[in-house]
């Protein structure tokens, strides 16, 4: 027997023995290989890998990693464990957290054996206290209203509100924009962001009458519509021209006189081209309604020393601007700054549609460029007159020459008078039986509901008046015994 002491590597060796009998010896050999046999390996450490925070009501997934001596790691699934009231976690690893006070500590474990050794390991996570978050809706309307149910500053997560507009008098309800859309009405939104919802409201159809019109198809200026004078105003190509052709003039056109109601909308649209051949220009449409002083729309590129009030390269409105045919309106203007606008972008040298809106009753004038509402400006409501006229006067004035205010297709019409109109929206019964609806109308008009059983015999049920926000609520206590009950709504 040969006995091997311990090697770091495997070796090999030869070893041989030999036998005697009588005179006869035989031998014998063998080779052997030495194998380097290592220790077995033991379980050094163990490690936790995984978040450091957590939020609460949420999951943390962890994972265990065992060190060995032999400088060999591997996944393991040990067994788990958790210090908190607040968190479970699974045998998998899956830390499960519930509502905390506030941030709160927590100690995950792990524990694991291997070949008689149990190793441990602790990883301290943070599971943290979140604040629900609440959102704001922004909600815009014009010519009209909208209501919030329920109406408050900031809306917790994933709350409903509800939305439902009320257009003004001669105003119906468009739909939907912003962060919304479509026409329904009343409209749920779901507070999961910051939201701006835009209510639109357009005029109600009705007849427009036309009470000037002229499309300049003849190239010839028409006597019985214009009255020309200045340097130059000529009709030609279809277009009418107002041109300044000599230093510190313009050409002036006029209109006749043009019967008008004492109510409605005035609408006034053309295609308008305006060109400035050097500084030093102003360019305008006046017009007068019945007896109000005239208003003007400008385009101007001139550089008073005073410029603030006339603003270099700008459009502007102006009130009270004198005369229909006063040869440079803007001194008038400049005198006085709260007669005139905030300045506007010019589209100098292209054709542009222009469509004012003038509303006697508000006495608001709105003015649109290519179908866009551009500004509104407030230039007087309209002194009662048994029978108003308006006219309209354009003038092109420059220091020197070359300017043009070129247009066609002048149109001028106005609305009828539209009944206001009332709804009832939002009805629901509530927990005590009581019925309630929401009565919307225009502002400060006293509606009447009135109700029924069979839809012959209606009975007043209330007359209201309704509030600054368009809207009142109506309840009607004597319909919780009854098996149905129909109600309506009309205005004066």
């Amino acid at each position: 027997m040969r006995n091997t002491n311990a090697h770091a590597e495997n070796r090999s060796f030869g070893t041989g023995s030999s036998y005697t009998i009588g005179a006869d010896t035989r031998s014998a050999s063998q080779d052997v290989q030495i194998v380097d046999v290592p220790p077995p390996r033991t379980l050094s450490t163990l490690g936790i890998s995984g978040p450091a925070t957590v939020n609460e009501n949420s999951t943390g997934q962890y994972a265990s990693t065992a060190y060995f001596s032999d400088g060999s790691l591997e996944t393991v699934n040990p067994v788990w464990g958790e210090d908190s009231t607040a968190t479970t976690i699974s045998a998998s690893g899956l830390l499960s957290t519930g509502d905390v006070a506030g941030d709160t500590l927590v100690t995950v474990s792990a524990s694991y054996t291997y070949g008689g050794l149990t190793r441990s390991a602790q990883k301290s996570v943070s599971v943290l206290d979140v604040v629900a978050p609440v959102y704001t809706l922004t909600v815009t309307a014009i010519n009209g209203t909208v209501m919030k149910i329920p109406d408050q500053a900031t809306y917790a997560s994933n709350s409903v509100v509800g939305l439902t507009a009320t257009a003004a008098g001669g105003y119906q309800f468009g739909g939907w924009s912003g962060d919304s859309t479509g026409s329904e009405n009343p409209l749920s939104v779901t507070m999961n962001t910051n939201k701006s919802v835009i209510a639109n409201f357009v005029p109600v159809a009705s007849t427009a009458n036309v009470l000037f019109t002229d499309a300049f198809s003849d190239n010839a200026i028409d006597t019985n519509r214009w009255t020309a004078s200045g340097n130059t105003v000529t009709e030609a190509s279809q277009t009418m021209q107002v041109l300044t052709t000599v230093t510190d003039n313009g050409g002036v056109l006029l209109s006749v006189p043009v019967p008008m109601n004492p109510v409605g909308d005035v609408t006034i649209s053309r295609r308008v081209f305006v060109h400035y051949g050097s500084d030093n220009y102003v360019s305008y449409v006046a017009m007068r309604f019945g007896d109000l002083p005239p208003a003007a729309v400008l385009y101007g590129n001139a550089s008073y020393s005073d410029g603030t009030y006339m603003p270099r390269y700008g459009t502007f409105i102006g009130k009270n601007v004198g005369s229909l045919h006063y040869a440079n309106i803007a001194p008038i203007l400049r005198g006085n700054v709260t007669n005139i606008s905030a300045a506007l972008p010019v589209l100098w040298d292209t054709w542009f549609t222009e469509r004012i809106i003038y509303s006697p009753t508000t006495g608001v004038l709105n003015y649109f460029v290519n179908d866009q509402a551009v500004t509104n400006y407030f230039v007087g409501i309209m002194p009662a007159t048994n029978t108003p006229t308006m006219q309209f006067g354009f003038r092109a004035w420059g220091w020197w020459t070359g300017h043009q205010e070129l247009f066609d297709d002048f149109l001028v019409t106005q609305t009828g008078v539209v009944a206001p109109q009332v709804e009832l929206t939002g009805m629901s019964i509530g927990s005590n039986g009581v019925f309630s609806c929401v009565l919307n109308g225009p502002v400060g008009s006293n509606c009447v509901v009135k109700a029924t059983t069979n839809l012959v015999n209606w009975s007043p049920l209330s007359t209201n008046k309704i509030s600054a926000g368009g809207w009142v609520i109506i309840t009607d206590p004597a319909a919780t015994n009854m098996p149905r009950r129909f109600y309506r709504a009309t205005a004066p």
